[in-house]
Formats: C-alpha cells, sequence, structure tokens
C-alpha cells in the first residue's frame, strides 16, 4: 500500500528550486555522489514531520534550514517543504482522502505548520501522526548514525527503541502527564492545607476584632453627638477672637499709612537736594577730567619734542659716517678696474695657443682612425679563422670523449649485471624469510583475539553488576530521600505546634501575657508559680479530645498556679500592663468538692476526671473542671441518664453537652488541622519519639547508601580494570595488526624489488648489443675531423702574420703626447676664466654698494628736514594747552564751594528722615503684632475646623455668630471656602452654642478615654471576617476534592503501568523471535538473540543483543566487524518493521559498511518487505539500487543547488519519472 505520494522542497537546504518527488508504491532509491544533497531529502522528511533537534537534522539553527546562497544564485529567505499522505484507508484520523503536511522557516527563527493549506500548531500536527506512530517512532528514518546507535548504546537505553515499536510511548505520555497532574495536585493539597492552617488562627482573631469594630461604632457614634455641642462652642468663641484681632490690625494699619505718607513727604525734599548736588558734582568731576586730559596732552607735546631733537642729532651723525664709508668704496672700485684689464688681456693669449693644439690633435687622430679601420679588417679574418679551428677541435674532442664514454659504459653494464643479479638474489631470500614471519604473526593475532574476546565478555558481566549496583544505590537513595521527607514533616509539624503554643494561639490576650511573663529567663521573669494553661498540663485519650474539650469549655484556658499569691501577682501584672483577663486556679486555696457517681450500664464511658492523665499536683484543678462531667456514648445515653445523678453534666463523645437543667449545646463547628489546643498538647507529646525513630530510619538508610555507594564503586572499579585490560588488548592487536601489515608490505616490495632487477639486467644486455655500433662510427668521425683541423691551422697563420704588419703603436704614442698638450693648455685656459669671472663680480658688488650708501644719506637728510617741521608744529601746540588749562582752573574753584555747602544741608535732612523712619518702624511692629495675632486666631480656626471634620466629618459651619457683624469682619472668602457643598444630608451643619453645658467636657473625654483603651480598631474587619470565613469554607471543601483527586490519579498511573508492562512484553516476544529468524537469513547461518537484562521486572529492564555470526562463537556486539554490526542492526530494524510496521520507512545509507555478499541479501529481505510498505532508499550501492522501482538521481550543480533527474524501472526499459524543478 502507498502512504507516501508525494513531497515537495522549495528554499530547503541545497534544493533551491522547488523540486517534486512522487512516491509509489515498492521501492523508492535516492543515489548521488558525496554532497550532492541526496541526504537532505531525509532531512527534509525529518523536518516536516515535527523534528525540533537541529543536531539531528545536522544544523545548529533555524537559518541553516533555508538555502545560504552561492556566487551564482542569491540565497533565499524561506524554506518551505510539503509532504502529501494517501489517506483514502483512513489510517490518520482525518475527514480527508489526502493529507498535506507542510512547514515554513524564515531567517528570523520563526517556522509555520499548515495542514492542507490551513496554518496549524506543532501540536496539531504531532497529534495527528500520534495515532499512526509517525510522531514518535525513531525508526521510521533510519540513517547510519542510528544503525550504530542501536547496536553501542546501553542495555537501559536500547529499551526505548523497543517501546516505540510496542507502541507504548503514547502509554507513557499519558503516564507522564498523569504523574504530572498527580504532582500539582498533591502540591496544591498541601498548599491548601498550608492555607487552611494559616487561615485558622486569622479567623478567631478577626472574629474578636469584629466584636471589637462593633463596639468601636457605637462608642464613636455616642462620641460624635456629644462633639457637636461642644464644636459648637468652641467653633463661636474662635470665630469671635478672630474678629477681634482682625479689627486692631486694621486700626494699627491706619497709624503706619500716616506715618509712611510724612516720611515720604520728607524724602521727596532730600531727592531733590541730592539731585542738585549729584549735578553740581557731575559738573565739576567733567572739568577736572577736561584739566587732567590737557595736562596729558601739554606732557605728550613735550615728550616728542625731545624725541624728535634726539633723532635730529641721530640722524646727521649717521650722514657723516656714510660719506666717509662712499671715499674708500671709491679707491676700492678704481684699482679693481685694472687688475679686470690685466685679466682679459692674458685670457685672449691663452684661447688662442689653445685654439692651435686642439688642431693638431684632430688630425693625429684622422690618421690613427684609418690605420685602425685597416687593421681591423684583418683581425676580424684571423678571428674568424681561429673560430672554425676551435669548433673542429671541440668537434674531435667531444667524438673522443664519447669513445672513451663508451668503453667506460661497456665496463659499467657488465659490473651493473652483476649487481642487479646478486640483488635479486638477495631479494627472492628475502620475500621467503618476510613469509614465514606473516604466518607467525597471523598466529599471535588468533591467540589475541580469543583473549580480548574472554574479557569483553568479563567486561560485559561486570557492566551488568554495576548496573545491578546502579540500581540499588538508586532504590537506596529513594528510601533514604523518603525517610529524610518523613523527618522534615514530622520536625516542620513540631516546630508549627510550638510556635502556635508560644504564640498562645487560641488563648485570651490576658493568658497570652501571662505565659509570656513567666516563660521570660529566671533573670527577667516578672511572674513565679505559674504551671501552665489547664488544657497544657493533662492528657486526654484521643478519642475523648472533642468530648474533654467541650467539658472543659473556656476553662481549658484557665491558668494553674501554685498558690493564692501567684495568682494574685498575675492579676496585679494584667491590670498594670492593661493587658486583658484571665482566670487563675490556685492549688493551695481551690475546693472542687465531691465528685458526682458515675452510674454503670451501655453507653457510659466514665466521669471526665478519672478518663485524663495528670501530673498529681495539678488534681484539685483537675477535679474542680471535671468532677462534675460523665463522658457518655451519644445523646441518647445523656437522655437516659439525666437527672440519676444530681448536679452531672453529660458530654457525648462528638463534644454535645447536657446541663443538670436539662439544656443541650451541640450542632458542627469548623474543625481545622491543627485541631483545639487538647489535640496540640497530645501531638507535642508524641512527636519526639516519633522524630527519634524518623531520624533512626534516616541514619539506617544513610548507611545503607554509604554501603551501595561502596558496592557500586567496587563495580565500577573492575569495570575499568577490565576496561583498560580491553584496550590494552586492543592495542596489542592494533600493534599486531600493524606489524602484520609492515612485514606484509616489506614482502610485497621484496617481490617487485626482485621483478626489478630482473627487469634491469635485460635492459643491460640490450644497451650492451647497441654500444659497439656507436664506437664504429664515433672513429671514423675522429679521422674526418683531424684532417680538416690541419687545413684551417693554416688559414690561422696566414691571417695573423698580415694582421701584424698593420700595428700602430707610434701613431698612438704622438695623439698621446697631443692629447696632453693640449689637456694642460685647456686647464690654464679654466683659471683665467674664473679669475676673471670673479673680478667682474666684485666690482658689480662694489658699485652696487656705493649706489645703496648715496641711498641711504639722501633718506637721512629728508628725515632731518621732516623732523625739524615737526618740532616746531608742537611748540605751537604746547602754547594752546597751558591757555586752556589756565582757563578751567578759574570754573573749578567756586563750583567747589557751593558743593561744601550742600554737604552740610543734606547730612541735617538725612538726621531728619532717621527720625521719621524710626517712628514708622514701631508703627509697623505694633501692625505686625495685630497681623500675627490675627493670623493666630485664623491658624486656630483652620486647626479647629480640621478637628471637627476629622471627629465628625462634613460639617457645614457659618461665620455668621451674633448677628451678621462677625462674619462680615472675617470676610466672604473665608466663609465661603469652609461652606462644602450640600450631598443629599451627607453633612451636618454645626449649631452655634453660646454657652458649654455643665459635664460635656467630662463626658467627651470619658467617650474618648473608652476610645483610646480600645486601641488600634479595624474597622473593616467584619468584612474581612466574612471573607476569609467564605474562603477557609471554600479551601475546606477543595481539599476534599483534592485528595479524592490524588487517589483516582494513583489508579489510573497503576492501570497505566499494567497496560505498559503487558504491551512491552507482547511487543517484545514478537520482536526476539522475528529477529532470530532475521538474523540467520541475512547471515546465511549462525544464530542470535535479544534477552531482557532484568526479566523480573520487564517495566524497567535493560535489552541485550547476543549474536554469533555463522564460523564464530556466540559474542557480545563489540567483538563484531563492521560489516556484521551492519547486518546484525539491520535484522533488529526489519524484525521490528515486520512485526510492527510503520506507514514508510527511510534508509539513509545504512548499507554503506556491507561488502558485495552481504548486499544481496539485504537487498533481498529489501524487496520482501518493499511488497507490503513503502521503502525509500539513500544509497551509494548498486546492489541495493537493483531492488528499487524507481530512482532519483541527486547532483550538484554549477550554482551549488541540488539538481534531480528520475528514472523508473518497468521491466527492462528505463522511463522517465514525473519530476518538477522550478
Amino acid at each position: 500500500m502507498r502512504y507516501l505520494k508525494q513531497l515537495v522542497l522549495h528554499g530547503y537546504k541545497t534544493f533551491a528550486s522547488r523540486t517534486d518527488f512522487t512516491f509509489d508504491a515498492g521501492v523508492t532509491a535516492v543515489v548521488g555522489p558525496n554532497g550532492s544533497g541526496k541526504s537532505n531529502v531525509a532531512d527534509a522528511l525529518r523536518w516536516v514531520l515535527g523534528e525540533q533537534s537541529y543536531s539531528t537534522l545536522r544544523g545548529k539553527r533555524t537559518e541553516d534550514m533555508i538555502f545560504s546562497g552561492s556566487e551564482q544564485r542569491a540565497r533565499m529567505g524561506m524554506a518551505h517543504v510539503a509532504l502529501t499522505l494517501d489517506n483514502s484507508s483512513g489510517w490518520l484520523p482525518i475527514d480527508f482522502a489526502e493529507v498535506e503536511i507542510a512547514r515554513r522557516a524564515y531567517r528570523s527563527g520563526e517556522n509555520e505548520y499548515y495542514l492542507n493549506g490551513s496554518k496549524v500548531r506543532l501540536r496539531d500536527i504531532a497529534e495527528l501522526l500520534g495515532s499512526s506512530g509517525l510522531s514518535e517512532r525513531n525508526y521510521t528514518i533510519i540513517g547510519q548514525g542510528l544503525v550504530d546507535q542501536a547496536l553501542s548504546q546501553r542495555p537501559e537505553e536500547r529499551r526505548k527503541l523497543f517501546e516505540e515499536a510496542a507502541g507504548i510511548t503514547v502509554h507513557q505520555a499519558r503516564r507522564d502527564q498523569a504523574s504530572h497532574n498527580l504532582s500539582e495536585a498533591a502540591a496544591n493539597l498541601t498548599r491548601a492545607r498550608d492555607i487552611i492552617s494559616e487561615l485558622t488562627p486569622r479567623l478567631r482573631y478577626l472574629k474578636g476584632q469584629a466584636r471589637r469594630a462593633q463596639e468601636y461604632q457605637q462608642l464613636k457614634s455616642d462620641l460624635e453627638a456629644q462633639l457637636q455641642t461642644w464644636y459648637g462652642f468652641k467653633w463661636r468663641e474662635a470665630v469671635l477672637a478672630l474678629a477681634a484681632a482682625r479689627r486692631q490690625a486694621e486700626e494699627e494699619g491706619l497709624v503706619v499709612e500716616e506715618q509712611a505718607a510724612a516720611l515720604d513727604a520728607h524724602l521727596h525734599e532730600i531727592s531733590a537736594r541730592r539731585a542738585e548736588r549729584a549735578a553740581l558734582r557731575d559738573r565739576v568731576s567733567e572739568w577736572h577730567r577736561a584739566s587732567s586730559g590737557l595736562h596729558r596732552q601739554a606732557e605728550a607735546v613735550q615728550r616728542e619734542l625731545a624725541v624728535r631733537g634726539e633723532q635730529v642729532r641721530l640722524w646727521r651723525e649717521q650722514a657723516a659716517e656714510l660719506a666717509q664709508e662712499l671715499v674708500h668704496l671709491a679707491a676700492a672700485r678704481e684699482d679693481g678696474a685694472l687688475r679686470l684689464a690685466a685679466a682679459e688681456a692674458e685670457l685672449r693669449d691663452a684661447q688662442a695657443s689653445h685654439g692651435a693644439q686642439t688642431a693638431q690633435v684632430a688630425e693625429a687622430q684622422r690618421e690613427l682612425a684609418a690605420r685602425e679601420r685597416a687593421r681591423e679588417a684583418k683581425t676580424q679574418a684571423l678571428n674568424q679563422a681561429q673560430e672554425a679551428t676551435l669548433a673542429l677541435r671541440t668537434q674531435l674532442a667531444e667524438r673522443r670523449s664519447r669513445l672513451a664514454q663508451a668503453g667506460e659504459r661497456r665496463g659499467e653494464l657488465a659490473e651493473g649485471d652483476r649487481t642487479q643479479a646478486q640483488a635479486g638474489q638477495a631479494a627472492q631470500a628475502q620475500a621467503a624469510e618476510l613469509g614465514l614471519q606473516l604466518e607467525a604473526l597471523a598466529g599471535r593475532g588468533r591467540e589475541q583475539a580469543a583473549a580480548l574476546a574472554e574479557v569483553e565478555a568479563a567486561r560485559q558481566e561486570q557492566a551488568r553488576a554495576l548496573a545491578a549496583a546502579q540500581e540499588a544505590e538508586r532504590r537506596t537513595a529513594e528510601q533514604l530521600a523518603a525517610a529524610q521527607r518523613s523527618l522534615t514533616r514530622l520536625q516542620d509539624q513540631q516546630d508549627m505546634l510550638q510556635r502556635l503554643r508560644d504564640e498562645g494561639a487560641g488563648l485570651s490576650a490576658g493568658v497570652r501575657a501571662v505565659l509570656a511573663a513567666a516563660r521570660r529567663p529566671r533573670e527577667q521573669a516578672q511572674l513565679s508559680g505559674v504551671l501552665g494553661t489547664l488544657g497544657d498540663l493533662i492528657e486526654v485519650p484521643p478519642e475523648l479530645e472533642r468530648a474533654v474539650e467541650a467539658a472543659l469549655g473556656g476553662r481549658v484556658q484557665d491558668v494553674v498556679v501554685e498558690g493564692w499569691q501567684d495568682a494574685e501577682a498575675a492579676v496585679d501584672y494584667l491590670k498594670r500592663n492593661q493587658a486583658g483577663r484571665a482566670t487563675f486556679l490556685p492549688l493551695d486555696t481551690l475546693r472542687p468538692g465531691r465528685a458526682v457517681d458515675a452510674p454503670r450500664g451501655p453507653g457510659v464511658i466514665g466521669l471526665a476526671s478519672a478518663l485524663v492523665r495528670f501530673d498529681p499536683q495539678i488534681r484539685p484543678a483537675v477535679e474542680l473542671a471535671l468532677n462534675h462531667t460523665i463522658i457518655v456514648e451519644d445523646l441518647s445515653a445523656a437522655r437516659r441518664l439525666l437527672g440519676r445523678s444530681s448536679g452531672a453534666t453529660y458530654v457525648t463523645r462528638d463534644g454535645e453537652i447536657v446541663r443538670p437543667s436539662g439544656s443541650v449545646t451541640g450542632g458542627s463547628e469548623s474543625r481545622n488541622r491543627d485541631g483545639g489546643m487538647l489535640m496540640r498538647s497530645r501531638a507535642l507529646r508524641e512527636l519526639p519519639p516519633q522524630i527519634a525513630a524518623a531520624a533512626a530510619r534516616v541514619r539506617q538508610h544513610e548507611a545503607e547508601l554509604a554501603a551501595a555507594r561502596r558496592a557500586q564503586q567496587a563495580a565500577r572499579d573492575a569495570l575499568e580494570a577490565s576496561r583498560r585490560q580491553r584496550d590494552e588488548l586492543a592495542a596489542a592487536q592494533g600493534r599486531l595488526s600493524a606489524e602484520q601489515n609492515r612485514v606484509q608490505l616489506a614482502a610485497e616490495r621484496a617481490r617487485q624489488t626482485q621483478t626489478w632487477h630482473e627487469e634491469q639486467r635485460r635492459n643491460l644486455a640490450r644497451e650492451l648489443a647497441g654500444l659497439a655500433d656507436r664506437e664504429a662510427a664515433l672513429k671514423t668521425a675522429i679521422e674526418e675531423l683531424t684532417e680538416r683541423l690541419a687545413r684551417q691551422e693554416e688559414r690561422v697563420e696566414v691571417a695573423r702574420r698580415e694582421a701584424a704588419e698593420l700595428a700602430a703603436d707610434d701613431w698612438v704614442a704622438e695623439l698621446a703626447r697631443l692629447r696632453a698638450e693640449a689637456a694642460v693648455s685647456a686647464g690654464q685656459l679654466q683659471g683665467l676664466q674664473a679669475r676673471v669671472r670673479e673680478l667682474s663680480a666684485t666690482q658689480a658688488e662694489r658699485q652696487r654698494e656705493i649706489a645703496a650708501k648715496r641711498a641711504r644719506v639722501a633718506a637721512l637728510n629728508e628725515q632731518q628736514a621732516g623732523a625739524n617741521r615737526v618740532i616746531g608744529e608742537h611748540g605751537a601746540a604746547a602754547d594752546k594747552l597751558a591757555a586752556e588749562i589756565a582757563a578751567l582752573s578759574a570754573q573749578i574753584e567756586p563750583a567747589e564751594a557751593r558743593l561744601a555747602q550742600i554737604e552740610v544741608q543734606q547730612r541735617r535732612a538725612e538726621e531728619h528722615e532717621a527720625l521719621l523712619r524710626e517712628q514708622l518702624r514701631h508703627a509697623q511692629m505694633r501692625k505686625s503684632q495685630a497681623d500675627l495675632a490675627a493670623q493666630r486666631s485664623q491658624s486656630d480656626l483652620t486647626h479647629l475646623h480640621g478637628e471637627i471634620e476629622k471627629d465628625l466629618g462634613l460639617v457645614a459651619l457659618t461665620y455668621a455668630v451674633d448677628g451678621d457683624a462677625a462674619a462680615g469682619e472675617i470676610g466672604g472668602e473665608a466663609g465661603e471656602a469652609q461652606l462644602p457643598l450640600p450631598l443629599n444630608g451627607m453633612v451636618t451643619r454645626l449649631p452655634i452654642v453660646a454657652e458649654l453645658p455643665d459635664g460635656l467636657d467630662r463626658d467627651v473625654r470619658n467617650l474618648r478615654a473608652q476610645l483610646a483603651r480600645l486601641g488600634p480598631v479595624n474597622l473593616d474587619a467584619l468584612a474581612e471576617y466574612n471573607e476569609v470565613e467564605a474562603r477557609y469554607n471554600f479551601l475546606t471543601t477543595q481539599a476534599v476534592d483534592l485528595e479524592q483527586a490524588v487517589a483516582s490519579l494513583q489508579e489510573v498511573i497503576a492501570q497505566l503501568d499494567e497496560v505498559m508492562e503487558r504491551e512491552f512484553v507482547a511487543a517484545f516476544k514478537a520482536i526476539a523471535a522475528q529477529f532470530r529468524e532475521e538474523f540467520v537469513n541475512l547471515f546465511g547461518g549462525g544464530a542470535a538473540k535479544i534477552v531482557l537484562t532484568d526479566p523480573d521486572n520487564p517495566s524497567e529492564s535493560g535489552i541485550e543483543i547476543i549474536a554469533r555470526p555463522p564460523g564464530k562463537r556466540e559474542q557480545g556486539l563489540a567483538s563484531l566487524s563492521g560489516g556484521e554490526r551492519a547486518l546484525t542492526a539491520a535484522a533488529l530494524i526489519f524484525s521490528i518493521l515486520k512485526k510492527r510496521p510503520t506507514p514508510f520507512c527511510v534508509f539513509d545509507e545504512v548499507d554503506a559498511a556491507l561488502d558485495e555478499a552481504n548486499v544481496g541479501r539485504f537487498r533481498d529481505a529489501i524487496k520482501a518487505l518493499g511488497r507490503e510498505m513503502q521503502f525509500i532508499l539513500i544509497t551509494h550501492n548498486r546492489g541495493t539500487i537493483e531492488a528499487a522501482d524507481t530512482i532519483y538521481g541527486i547532483s550538484m550543480g554549477a550554482d551549488n543547488t541540488s539538481q534531480t533527474l528520475s528514472l523508473k524501472l518497468n521491466g527492462r526499459e528505463l522511463a522517465p519519472a514525473n519530476v518538477v524543478e522550478a
């Protein structure tokens, strides 16, 4: 049947283009070279089925699933794989005949899943495929790693494969979910119980707080009624005080205004006088500044006159010095002109002599060149003849050398033949010796293989022993953890009960205060003789706790003390600290009276005081509380006994009370997990021995765990020793194998060497045969070359004589003499030319200096003229400045006299101003005091307003008292600010009270004192009490439901464990039987079996595989060769597929380790299975390909993308399959 119809890849890994794979029933093969991307087809199937492990997909992150691009093609932003399944038979729980599952991934890391085009969750895909086994079975797609992993895993790890084959992973998931739910339910139950235990004391506390809140509200209501009158009187007094203070402030304000007006008028006069003084001062200052400026100008003119005079003197002296220098420079110029004329005449004579010598040298050079050309022609002919002679001699020497070499080669060939013969014989002997060594090494290899097999068997046995020791350690550790949890729970329970006892949970405030004072250290104790509460001092049987606690009632909190003085001291302590009230039972003054007679008969348990245990010291207290109480079974018994014992009270086991008067108290009340005081006291007494027993169990389990760990360590050490021994043997075997390979290689080389030497001897014989012909040819060539050399040497001698006749040594010597003389004259000429240039430059420099100095003299004369003109101008300016300074001095003197007179008048005006300011300051001070008094009155009124609102809430206040005068004086703004908006009766109007009633102050103080004695009151306590009580009742109900849920989940887990064990055992037996057959078929013989490592515990047992290939003994998997391991794994996979088939199966190069003979059996098994299910084979092996009905070829294109070609085998014809690439 065909389940897998089509696979579409687009952008997935190397499949950049859209590629469609169509699968028919039977076997489909995918082939291609390494790196072409054929294994990406298997990865795509894993990926689209929901695989989340990127290591399994040969990647690290989502981006590795998307085509990454190449030099010829850009990378893609999305990978898409779609898988089409045929569901016409309804094997998938969905109403579609064809199901398409698709997955997309983006470079952002997002993954999307589609089912028939609709976007769904991964969980939806897993649930759809779960019923078919595709979602969890790891043998649907099998690669080389899984084949080797199935054999190399530990037995416990190999169990996973069989569990998936048995189909119990669904049950395991349900069991895991049930275990998770059980853990959550247990945790919720523990939390609910903890919350209930926390709420119980809070509920009692809130109940008391609610009563206090009701009392507080009543007192507050009474106080508010009294405060309205009291605040009405206080408000009227405060309003009148504020009005009087504001009137006084207004009167003082008028006085301040009058004083301020007088001061302003006087300040106006002072300001006018100050303005006149300032203007006069400004004019005088301006005149002084002008006079100072004129003085500075006069001083600058005088300084400029002195500078100009000094400059004229210096310029005159410089002009005289320059005139002297000009006389000396003129004399030097005339002397230089004479020297220059003499040097120029000498230069002209030298130039004429050098020209004549140069002409003689040129003529001699022309004659010598003509002779040299003739001589070079003869020399060239001689050289050509000599070169031809040399070439003949070289050829002759080369032929003679070759002839000598041929003779030497003949001797070498003879010697080589002897050497090759000897070497061939030595190689033949070495090959024989190495063959003997190989036989010895093969024997040693067989011995080491046997020893290694024995060590491996021992190691596996020790591994099983280690697994057993680890399991024992695990069980012991679990027992220890359980014992530790039990001990911790008991200790926590004891701590909680002790804390409740120390905090006085359930006790009244007075009892808690007395017990706390009595429990302080001796040096800090404020009370003595306190023995404790009656409930803590008696021991009650557990079945009678409710009855005795009901019989005691409030007496369970009575404090037992040793004597009257101790009780009196405790009462005084409570009064001093206002800590509440308590009932004390002083043992020296108690008179319990005679106990009632307990009647006999059905339903009667006995007298209460006789049913409890206690210290004889407190007998009076116990008898006082319980001597008149009889415990009976139920109300019927109490009704029957009523009246028989005078004064007796009957209490049933459930705590119902029948009093002597005939009244009955009963019903139900909330019970918390801590129980009452008697139950807590009993638990505190019983917990220490329980804790000691739990601690003993913890110590016992710790010792057992230490022993188990020692046993495990011993087993691990033994296993490690076996492993080291196995490794040593394996290493020795490896060395032996290497030695065998080395000897075998040496033997092969010896045979090759022998063959080579024989071939060399044959080559030497052929070369010796051709050597005689070459020697005869060389002798003939030597004779011919000797004759040609003699003729060429005669030609060389003739050419040498002709060249000697054209020698030119005398001409060369004369030319050298003429050139030497010309060179001397040229040097003299250059010296004279340099001297003429130097004298000319000196004359030019002297001329420039004379011109510069004459220009400098002219400039100095011009500067002297300018300076004289400036001196005349500055003298006139100095006379003008002196006149202006005298005019300013005449104006300044009378102005300064008037300024002094104004200063005297100003001092007198300022003294009068100070007097006026002092008078104004006193008036302002009185005004400020009046304002301060008004502000204080306003603040008192505001403070009173705040107190009124604090105590009475929203109150309508009025500022109109004694008519409207006060309100008018206070001001409308303040009055309006104090009036709240009317809020439908929520605002109270404060009455105006002119006289305070008698005793009102006392009543207000008393009510406030009562409220203060109540202390902090939680006004929300009543609502909070109702809320907590509702939550307490809800949690109690939930705890019961959780207990039922825990029991139900435990039952479900037990049922699932039974189902999984049953199905696993059935699947294991079927696969084991099939494995024996498949192993024999694939190996062509031998035997194999699959066994449980712990047959008594199949739910947790590991699985061991034992194989015996044909011709070998039974051995472990580690001793099998690579091909044997591959065939064994294939037998296991085929066994599972036959007994627990999957819709389709993918083999990814699982046949890589098989040789040709084994491939044939592997192919036959594939063909047999292919008739029942779909197979997709990814392979290199030609033998495996023969089993295929359809072949897909994968290759890597030039753009680094996978290209696909398909062929369908119809008989012997190959036809293209329907494959689309986009």
